[in-house]
């Protein structure tokens, strides 16, 4: 991980905002520029607040002279100016000289590869060298099939091992030429790595081999467009989208070579199509510096979930009285209701007040912990990452929820309002009109009962007369007033629902505690108010109705309910609702594999990809590499960006076999069901279910955009 200083990134700001005004192809600041932008740094330093240097002073960070900067600190600048305009990389025409004219052919490929990974394990550190042949002896000891070996070298590469995962996979193809999707990872590692003029001549023997698959044409994409052949890589990856719309990687690719044309507006598509391919962060923070603001809808989420997580279906309130004689039983049953309420409401308050220390005491501690991070990797280059200050999934999942409160059709913010507002129309202005109405009527009776009654007179039984037009009313205002009513809690229940699931994977563990427990008091306090009209004036019938009230059921025990959990030969990456850890294999970390190993940083050298995973495709046959359009069996996809796994997407099986084209993607990812002979996609993650990928299952790396200065750890492989 790079050293980071708060006065540099100041700088670099400055730097950034003013090439931001710049378009593709302007010219660069000048020396004498960058002077006057370090002399701004340094007055924006001169001028910080006491407070703001006491806290650089308590992270350990020095006041620098911005006039004091070394050669190497402008060169950076420089390189970061650069950056910042430049959207593809400068076309490289030494490498692309470099590739043979002449195909590889089954003949000439193990000679291809024996050199190539010569080259490439001479760029590497020598301790990754030694501990990769280690680690090579003992899987192949283990088991001697190519696809194990070539699937814990992709393991390794998604967990950060790039150069361990390097020497294995290319000794792995050395080993086995044979094996098409070992070969087509290890071309997109290479790619990846900065070595795109080797992995070209590969990746166009696969393509020969296995025409119109997705995932070779744009790792060919990729691959071009790491040497700057923006035209040639962007035939290749429109070929790739054209088979997958939401291509993740194609699409991500395609939205840069669009901004270098200036086709902003096409840009802005190909990033939407990339996001709802696999979102990350940085795909967001993209389409919003083109203008377009990220919507809930423009993310793909795949994970099943239960309709009602927190049993609010159960909890079955009163019927409103239509009658007299059920208006006696309903004050009764509602006055019942509300004690129930009232004494589960107590026992969540004491809840809520354990549950706030507990969520106060842990958000410390994460404050703390990540605050540790922060001072160590400003003093340590060789710190590890500084953790996320938010759950997993929670940038994916926040989109989410902005869709239940958006103000706009359909949103429960929305139906909710109309939903209201009908109550109130009935309540306020037709209601009091229809007991107008009714009270006249009543009045009426009451004033012939009176005209009748004296002394000797034979005064006539009213009662039974106001009572059948009491429970006309009766029946007019309160069955429209629980209709109106019940619509509204189905959408208070629908939306509290949404909230709750969404909230599993937005908050921590104890923050979702205190959220769900303040969800069942609202809940409680809703639907514990009648709202009814209820009169019981004219009972006539001595005899008193029985009332009988149910007792109240309790809340859904709610807790994370996606698990999933990766079993690699290397290693497991488990994920839950708000957490994503990765763990190696016992054996390797007896090997002495350790997070520093052979100086590797996976900030520096991890580039931007997606993973498809699968538990039983090809099994009996070799299948090429696997598509991102398609999965069989127990199939997911990975989402990587520069930092990590960010997203996980799960696939429904392909009926009519591999590359089968997604045509609804949505609907099919959700339409999840069990496979045949092994574990499907309804039980992955859910439950004790796990995907294990080994011996039998298969990686495929779906190559992402480099950078476009077109570095990497494999630069050093060319010489010009």
């Amino acid at each position: 991980m790079k050293k980071h200083f708060l006065p540099i990134a100041i700088l670099l700001s400055i730097a950034a905002n003013s090439t931001a005004q710049q378009k593709p192809g302007s010219q660069q600041p000048s020396q004498k520029e960058i002077q006057e932008m370090m002399k701004q740094a340094q007055n924006e330093m001169e001028n910080m607040s006491p407070q703001d240097k006491k806290t650089m002073d308590s992270l350990g960070i020095k006041m620098p002279r911005f006039n004091q900067l070394s050669s190497a600190d402008e060169k950076k600048l420089q390189k970061v100016i650069d950056e910042e305009d430049r959207n593809v990389p400068v076309r490289d025409a030494a490498r692309i000289n470099s590739i043979s004219k002449t195909p590889l052919t089954k003949g000439t490929l193990a000679a291809y590869l024996q050199s190539a990974h010569l080259k490439v394990a001479q760029q590497l550190f020598p301790e990754a060298r030694s501990k990769g042949e280690e680690i090579y002896q003992l899987i192949k000891k283990e088991n001697e099939t190519s696809r194990a070996m070539g699937n814990a070298a992709a393991a390794f590469w998604m967990m950060g091992r790039v150069e361990i995962a390097l020497y294995i996979a290319g000794k792995s193809c050395t080993d086995d030429p044979s094996n098409t999707n070992n070969l087509s990872n290890y071309a997109a590692m290479l790619s990846m790595a900065g070595a795109g003029q080797i992995s070209i001549p590969l990746l166009e023997y696969i393509n020969k081999k296995s025409p119109g698959n997705s995932t070779i044409l744009n790792n060919l994409g990729q691959a071009w467009f790491s040497l700057g052949e923006i035209t040639k890589a962007g035939k290749y990856l429109d070929s790739a989208i054209h088979l997958f719309p939401t291509h993740p990687q194609a699409n991500f690719t395609k939205c840069f070579i669009e901004l270098n044309k200036g086709s902003k507006q096409a840009a802005v598509e190909a990033m939407k199509k990339s996001i709802n391919g696999g979102y990350t962060k940085e795909k967001e923070d993209i389409l919003r510096k083109q203008g377009y603001k990220t919507d809930g809808k423009d993310v793909n989420w795949t994970f099943p979930r239960k309709p009602d997580p927190l049993g609010l279906e159960t909890f079955h309130i009163p019927p409103y009285p239509l009658t007299v004689e059920q208006c006696i039983v309903a004050e009764k049953e509602w006055d019942a209701f509300r004690a129930a309420c009232n004494d589960k409401l107590a026992g969540i308050s004491r809840n809520i007040v354990s549950a706030r220390e507990i969520m106060i005491r842990e958000n410390d501690k994460r404050t703390k912990g990540y605050t540790a991070f922060v001072q160590q990797a400003m003093k340590d280059p060789s710190a590890p990452p500084i953790p996320d200050l938010l759950p997993f999934f929670a940038d994916k999942a926040s989109l989410k929820i902005k869709l239940l409160t958006a103000d706009r059709d359909g949103s429960y913010s929305y139906q909710l309002k109309r939903s209201m507002q009908r109550i109130r129309e009935f309540s306020d202005k037709e209601l009091p009109a229809i007991r107008k109405k009714y009270q006249a009527a009543i009045d009426s009776i009451n004033a012939k009962e009176a005209a009748e009654t004296g002394e000797g007179k034979r005064v006539p039984d009213y009662c039974p007369a106001k009572q059948a037009l009491t429970n006309a009313y009766l029946r007019t205002a309160n069955s429209t007033l629980e209709q109106l009513w019940n619509d509204y809690y189905d959408i208070q229940r629908r939306y509290l629902n949404e909230l709750t699931y969404w909230n599993q994977f937005v908050l921590w563990k104890d923050q979702f505690e205190m959220q769900k427990l303040g969800i069942q008091s609202d809940w409680l306090n809703l639907i514990q108010t009648p709202h009814f009209e209820s009169i019981a004036a004219y009972t006539c019938n001595t005899k008193e109705p029985a009332a009988k009230m149910d007792p109240l059921p309790d809340f859904n025990e709610i807790n994370c309910q996606y698990h999933s959990e990766l079993k690699l030969y290397v290693g497991t990456i488990t994920t839950d609702c708000n957490r994503m850890t990765s763990e190696l294999n016992l054996k390797f970390v007896k090997l002495g594999l350790t997070e520093d190993l052979s100086k590797e940083k996976f900030l520096d050298q991890f580039v931007s990809c997606s993973l498809e995973l699968n538990e039983d495709a090809g099994v009996d046959k070799e299948i090429g590499p696997l598509k991102a359009e398609a999965g069989l069996g127990g199939g997911i996809r990975l989402e990587f960006d520069r930092s990590g796994l960010k997203d996980v997407i799960v696939k429904a099986e392909a009926k009519a076999g591999v590359g089968t084209r997604v045509t609804d993607e949505v609907k099919k990812e959700t339409d999840i069901k069990t496979s045949a002979g092994g574990v499907g996609i309804s039980d992955l993650g859910f439950g004790d279910e796990s995907l294990e990928i080994g011996v039998k299952g298969e990686i495929s790396i779906i190559s992402g955009k480099g950078s476009a200065e077109s570095t990497g750890i494999l630069e050093g492989v060319f010489k010009k």
